[in-house]
């Protein structure tokens, strides 16, 4: 076994064959999600709605899964990092994001987008991305039937 792991795309046709695998991996990054997604909802977006899976693997095992898809601005075309989750990251981030850098130019992208915890900002930084803002987000207030009724809704 390497030091380095490998960092590939899955085809599409061949990710229900390793989603076994993937999901577990996959599990802490929706579970920090505050009920946005389910491990299902990303293997869905995956096979129905053009999101791409990215894997790292050794000699042994799939270690790291990364989902990305491309975010098409008015004037700019990004490939965004959206999910990622797996272990012994040391060992399969630098070729991913190296993989995921290549692939986003020769993709005609501009650059790579991520989201993540705050805690993904020390690990980014060394490669070059800059945290240009942070997404805040809050509960809404549900109106009962009987507030809506006085308020005109």
């Amino acid at each position: 076994m390497t030091d380095e792991a490998s960092f590939s795309w899955v085809p599409q046709e061949h990710v229900s064959n390793i989603w076994g695998q993937v999901a577990p991996l996959l599990k802490r990054v929706t579970d920090l999600s505050d009920g946005r997604f389910e491990v299902s909802d990303l293997q869905d977006l995956i096979l129905n709605k053009n999101y791409m899976l990215w894997i790292a693997f050794d000699d042994s095992a799939i270690i790291g899964a990364t989902i990305t898809m491309f975010q098409q601005y008015p004037r700019k075309k990004y490939l965004y990092m959206m999910f990622v989750g797996g272990v012994n990251i040391e060992r399969w981030y630098s070729i991913g994001i190296t993989t995921l850098r290549k692939f986003a130019g020769d993709t005609g992208c501009d650059g790579v987008e991520a989201t993540g915890r705050l805690g993904w900002e020390r690990v980014l930084k060394n490669d070059g991305y800059t945290s240009r803002w942070k997404v805040f987000d809050m509960p809404v207030i549900r109106s009962t039937e009987e507030e809506d009724s006085h308020h005109g809704v």
